[in-house]
């Protein structure tokens, strides 16, 4: 990570464990002068950039206010508000709002901060709501990868700053080695905001992205009782693990996947992002075809099912895998029987369910061909594949089958 200062302009570099990295820039390139403008420009270890986000905040007019730049923070104070820019120590990039006073005409009503936001057609938001709202909308027949209401409400971690937040896909999830690595798809995630005032008391924001228009309201009981100054903290998180996590065990999961282009693993790996859950620790893995969005009656293709032994260390762990006679432009399904681990995933839209999950005990085989009963989910969960191109290229496919650290 690097901050550097261009003139006026403060530009912010971020890079992952992948290569790709997001350019944080604050202020007007043309005047070259700091605003409350934001602009991430993702760079998807290509060269160039492969997505991007715009945020402008509403209502501050700036004339003659300048910025300081201390202890690796760029603020601007305009009247009785002033905008901080920083990268914090778990490498997420922070916009705190400090207001000196009450910002409200009046105590009772709600106080709202908008921003209008701009981004690249190929990025989605997926809202993060409460686990309670989850289980309504994923569950089948009464249970969510074997777990009835009351396990999965227990076996399962939504950290109270994802809950109400944002997580950002791309809408390419390949690796093509030397050219571009859109890894699992995930490309950023905007926290829900936690508001702190002079006296250390803390509460939630709401946070709301509309036709363009990102807004956090600070509700008017909070206001009523805060001391200030008062901060209110937006968080952008880098990185592309899920902000959830659940147990899966005695179960077989798959995501969907698009090749990027033809070729072979001969052999290739397999990744799995994670950590054993209790004394479990082995994914079976495989990849099935596909059948217009559904993996189910479809056979291995995989000539090799290579087993994935995860640790307590939550990491990326791997495996070699065969599988030759990739086409391109294809869809197939990764995954496998997990004996136990802990699944991180994001909630994506209903009705874009690229993820199926199906209910045995583990028993070091796999589903060939996959059951015609299993359960679709509307999560982007993450696993991926090494593998090499025609002409040579090595390719990184996967969609987010995501077992890790939340974002």
């Amino acid at each position: 990570m690097n901050s550097v200062i261009d003139k006026t302009i403060t530009k912010t570099l971020i890079e992952d464990e992948f290569g790709r990295r997001a350019d944080f820039t604050v202020g007007e390139k043309s005047t070259k002068k700091i605003v409350p403008n934001l602009n991430i420009s993702f760079d998807c270890a290509s060269g160039r950039e492969e997505y991007f986000l715009n945020l402008n905040r509403r209502g501050v007019a700036v004339t003659d206010e300048k910025e300081t730049y201390t202890s690796e923070k760029l603020a601007l104070k305009v009247g009785d508000q002033t905008d901080t820019w920083y990268v914090d120590a778990e490498g997420d990039f922070k916009w705190d709002i400090v207001f000196d006073k009450d910002p409200r005409v009046a105590t009772g009503i709600d106080h709202t901060v908008t921003w209008d936001l701009l981004h690249s057609a190929g990025l989605v938001f997926y809202y993060q709501d409460t686990l309670e709202v989850e289980w309504e909308i994923q569950n089948i027949d009464g249970f969510i990868l074997g777990q009835n209401r009351t396990d999965f409400l227990a076996n399962t971690v939504r950290p109270d700053k994802v809950v109400g937040s944002y997580a950002i896909y791309g809408d390419k999830k390949n690796h093509i080695k030397g050219e571009a690595n859109y890894g699992c798809g995930k490309v950023a995630h905007i926290y829900r905001p936690l508001c702190i005032d002079a006296i250390g008391k803390q509460f939630w924001g709401v946070l709301s992205i509309v036709d363009s228009v990102l807004t956090i309201t600070i509700q008017s009981n909070d206001l009523d009782t805060a001391i200030y100054p008062l901060t209110l903290d937006p968080t952008i998180g880098y990185n592309t693990a899920g902000g959830t996590n659940t147990v899966s065990t005695d179960f077989d999961v798959v995501t969907r996947f698009n090749s990027a282009g033809a070729g072979d693993a001969n052999p290739g790996t397999i990744y799995f992002y994670g950590q054993e859950w209790s004394t479990f620790n082995d994914i079976l893995s495989a990849v099935w075809d596909d059948n217009a969005g559904t993996v189910r009656n479809q056979a291995i293709l995989s000539s090799t099912t290579p087993t994935v032994v995860m640790d307590a260390t939550v990491q990326w762990q791997s495996a070699a895998i065969t599988w030759t006679g990739i086409a391109a432009s294809t869809d197939y399904f990764i995954g496998g029987a997990y004996e136990g681990s802990r699944l991180y995933y994001d909630t994506a839209t209903s009705g874009y369910e690229d993820t199926e999950g199906y209910s045995r005990t583990y028993d070091a085989t796999l589903n060939d061909p996959w059951p015609s009963g299993s359960d679709p989910l509307a999560w982007e969960v993450s696993c991926y594949l090494d593998y090499t191109a025609s002409g040579g290229t090595t390719l990184n496919e996967g969609t987010l089958l995501m077992m890790g650290v939340g974002i």
